[in-house]
């Protein structure tokens, strides 16, 4: 079931509710970056804007474009993770001013993961992509954390899920609040994590 929603709460303020896969999806309906922009121009002239994240992630291009778009945002962004921000998802979470973490929420970034069939050129010109984009990835918690590169990418490659305590000393969250009721929930193991805790 989708469950990407946008409210306009008067008084300049706006609120995202990401609870989702992000893009398009083998196993639910889909939400595309087109869609997003569409539904976040239609919210209107808002001046603080409130992102609740409870997502597995899903699409690397898609999540890039939500990113993208809530950055050029002119909003302050407050970014709430109420559950889980895997893989995708984390990276969006990093567009926030403020990014608070729930006190039992997890922060999840791994490497991208793809397939492909044909010969093996087009093997190794996936591979290559992929390397392309965990470079973008890692480049994104780096600007927001001023943390090295290397640090994120060594992260990625291990699948590391971060307690709220251990994204705030990461750099990777401005601030742990009291739990929050989650109102959707994943099977984190259908997408093929390996280090879930």
């Amino acid at each position: 079931m989708q469950s990407i929603s946008f409210q306009n709460k008067g008084g300049g303020k706006g609120e995202i509710t990401i609870y989702s896969e992000i893009g398009d999806s083998f196993w639910s309906d889909s939400y595309s970056a087109k869609q997003f922009a569409e539904d976040l121009k239609k919210l209107g002239d808002v001046t603080s804007l409130d992102i609740r994240i409870n997502s597995p992630g899903g699409s690397v291009f898609d999540g890039f474009a939500f990113y993208n778009l809530l950055k050029q945002h002119k909003a302050e962004k407050t970014v709430y993770i109420d559950g889980m921000a895997a893989s995708i998802a984390s990276v969006i979470s990093m567009v926030g001013d403020k990014i608070i973490m729930a006190e039992a929420s997890h922060m999840m970034i791994h490497d991208p993961y793809g397939g492909c069939m044909g010969t093996s050129a087009d093997m190794r010109k996936t591979a290559e992509l992929l390397d392309t984009l965990k470079g973008t990835i890692a480049g994104v918690y780096a600007s927001r954390t001023g943390r090295p590169m290397d640090v994120f990418t060594e992260a990625m490659a291990s699948e590391t899920w971060y307690t709220a305590q251990e994204a705030l000393n990461a750099g990777l969250c401005t601030e742990i609040s009291k739990n929050q009721a989650v109102a959707a929930c994943f099977d984190p193991q259908k997408f093929g994590f390996k280090n879930m805790p």
